[in-house]
């Protein structure tokens, strides 16, 4: 961490803090992203709150920034909304995502601006800091992968750009901090019309899923979201799907589904149940596991769909192998189309 002279410091509008005055506040982080797919009425503000674990967050969509971030916070997110979209190059609607509170944090600054109702300080919570990293790496993989699993349709793609991210703290008096290093950083296509029918049921559905989706899988799958390298972001949609391949694998009673597939007379039942379990553990390839995982608990799969897997390992081992440098880019497409319908079963 940097360290100034009180020089500078006073020069940044800064005091010194006095003996005896203390600043506590909880920290929070405003996590902006622009949809790209579908549009919304100009009033619209849909918020959602929801938790995952012990780790509570809300989240809201609609057409403004600033009328989104007054129903989640009770406060503006920008002083000017339209130099704003300007200068991040986005359009409505947007998706924001309200992570923290985080427990309450001691300013450990030694200087310290107090002007009305916001305190700016320099690098007086870095616990707090650490705390909201925390839970936010548990938290936005989950919910963005969510929302993108809700909100896409094969026949109407939707992506959720990311666009900023805040970082702001508040004092149990209602006094805003900012504090230095923490404060902000940030980072063609067809819409359709969105009901407030459909918003409503998609937010709530996104809220339920990002609880049940395996943490691994959201990872990947919101790497490759983030990612703009096309080979890259095969590979995060691929690795999503092999996970979850074989965690769906290891949570099927086998046994049973054997049982209700290959009916045998009593004459043969100990020995073919034996047999088949034998068959049933030879199956370790992931081609093997995710053909048995089409048969049993993801239903909603086709030949299609088994086809379309094929294709993608074949490029997955080419890539490994060194026979090619990059996939199709139709190819990207199609992984995370797949990876998104074997979440289906959870929502």
């Amino acid at each position: 961490m940097a360290q100034f002279s009180s020089h500078v410091m006073e020069g940044m509008g800064l005091r010194r803090i006095e003996p005896g005055e203390t600043i506590v506040g909880r920290f929070f982080s405003i996590h902006v992203f622009e949809v790209q797919g579908f549009i919304v009425d100009a009033g619209t503000v849909h918020t959602q709150e929801a938790q995952m674990e012990e780790v509570r967050y809300r989240f809201g969509i609609g057409a403004s920034v600033n009328s989104l971030c007054q129903a989640l916070l009770g406060d503006d997110f920008v002083p000017d909304e339209a130099d704003w979209a300007k200068e991040h190059s986005c359009t409505p609607p947007y998706v924001i995502v309200l992570v923290g509170p985080t427990s309450e944090h001691a300013c450990a600054a030694e200087y310290v601006k107090v002007d009305g109702s916001e305190i700016s300080t320099y690098e007086g919570f870095r616990p707090a800091r650490q705390e909201l990293h925390s839970i936010e790496a548990k938290v936005l993989p989950a919910v963005a992968s969510a929302l993108s699993y809700v909100f896409n349709a094969a026949d109407r793609p939707v992506r959720f750009r990311f666009v900023t991210k805040a970082v702001s703290g508040r004092t149990s008096e209602g006094k805003t901090i900012h504090d230095f290093r923490i404060d902000v950083r940030a980072s063609g296509y067809a819409s359709r019309p969105l009901s407030a029918e459909d918003l409503v049921r998609s937010s709530q559905l996104s809220a339920a899923l990002a609880r049940r989706i395996n943490p691994k899988v959201s990872r990947f799958f919101h790497l490759a979201l983030e990612e703009g390298d096309s080979l890259k972001k095969f590979l995060y949609f691929f690795l999503a799907i092999e996970i979850e391949t074989h965690a769906a694998f290891a949570s099927i009673d086998h046994d049973a589904e054997l049982r209700e597939r290959v009916r045998t007379e009593g004459r043969l039942a100990r020995s073919s149940n034996d047999f088949l379990k034998r068959q049933r553990e030879r199956w370790t390839t992931l081609m093997d596991r995710f053909m048995w995982c089409a048969l049993t608990v993801w239903t909603n799969l086709d030949d299609v769909d088994i086809d379309d897997f094929k294709m993608l390992k074949r490029l997955r081992d080419e890539i490994a192998h060194g026979s090619i440098s990059s996939p199709p880019e139709s190819s990207v497409s199609l992984a995370q189309r797949l990876a998104q319908k074997l979440q289906q079963r959870y929502a």
